[in-house]
């Protein structure tokens, strides 16, 4: 298990700034256990690269893959900009293979975590946290947080995960990204089965009705299991705990609550203010531990 926490600006305004959280994702993937695929060749250099200048402009790649023992998924993730003040933005595509100019191949989909929000560029820096982890009970999974400053402008949550059974087992044959950002238009999930057809990317509605557990208590805050939508059923997202807002403390963000989950102990973050995942009722707790 690995997390970090740090601060950063979330603005593209140099190729510094692009530069330091890039890097802070790149790490997160790396101290959760993913690999670098080594035979893709292109890949971006954070030393080097320069900013986004446009919207939708994407600065460089990586591709990474699992190596928890289980089935491998390939995962690539893009730097860039997105919006207006082309905010920072990655776009995060996983699927069953991929060739050696970085091209995902097989079972696919992706999501796009960032601020398509006009919102003014800021520049004082803000929370920044990751957390990953990767063991034969759990498999590899990595949950970052971006620009968790209180604003409701600047906020993102992704989070990567093996599918758990509605029992908690591991389901290493398919694959969920989930987004949340600065506005209920912004959340995004994707459950990627290795065979078989690919359900749509789900961009509304993406909880469904959390089912409360115990061990979750703490300013009278209660916790939930998020239940997420996909077609055909939902799923389970063990990293990611919902609450109700109100309920949420937002004084209390920042903070760290534990609790057992699936027979695992768990610590979860209070994120600040954002990110919605779909339901303007709902905060996020992420798992930090």
């Amino acid at each position: 298990m690995a997390k970090q926490q740090t601060t950063l600006v979330s603005s593209n305004a140099s190729d510094a700034s692009f530069r330091e959280w890039a890097q802070f994702i790149h790490d997160a993937f790396s101290l959760a256990g993913f690999v670098i695929e080594s035979t893709v060749t292109g890949q971006i250099n954070l030393s080097t690269v320069t900013r986004p200048l446009t919207n939708g402009a994407i600065q460089g790649f990586e591709v990474w893959k699992t190596d928890d023992g289980l089935a491998t998924w390939y995962i690539k993730v893009e730097y860039g900009g997105y919006g207006t003040n082309v905010h920072p933005a990655v776009w995060v595509t996983a699927g069953t293979s991929f060739n050696t100019s970085g091209t995902i191949l097989g079972n696919q989909a992706q999501v796009r975590m960032g601020n398509g929000s006009a919102a003014a560029v800021p520049t004082a820096r803000s929370a920044c946290y990751a957390s990953g982890r990767e063991d034969v009970d759990e498999g590899v999974s990595v949950s970052i947080a971006m620009f968790c400053d209180g604003s409701a402008n600047f906020g993102s949550v992704l989070n990567i995960e093996r599918a758990h059974t509605q029992d908690g087992d591991i389901d290493p044959d398919n694959i969920i990204l989930v987004v949340g950002g600065p506005a209920s238009a912004d959340a995004q999930i994707a459950v990627i089965p290795r065979v078989g057809g690919v359900p749509p990317v789900v961009t509304s509605g993406v909880i469904h009705g959390p089912q409360l557990i115990s061990n979750y208590y703490y300013n009278n805050t209660v916790g939930a299991i998020l239940w997420f939508g996909q077609k055909g059923g939902l799923v389970t997202v063990a990293n990611l705990v919902g609450v109700n807002t109100t309920a949420y403390v937002e004084s209390s963000a920042g903070g760290t609550i534990k609790g057992t989950l699936f027979g695992i102990e768990r610590t979860y973050l209070f994120l600040t203010q954002r990110p919605f995942f779909g339901r303007s009722g709902d905060r996020i707790l992420m798992r930090f531990d």
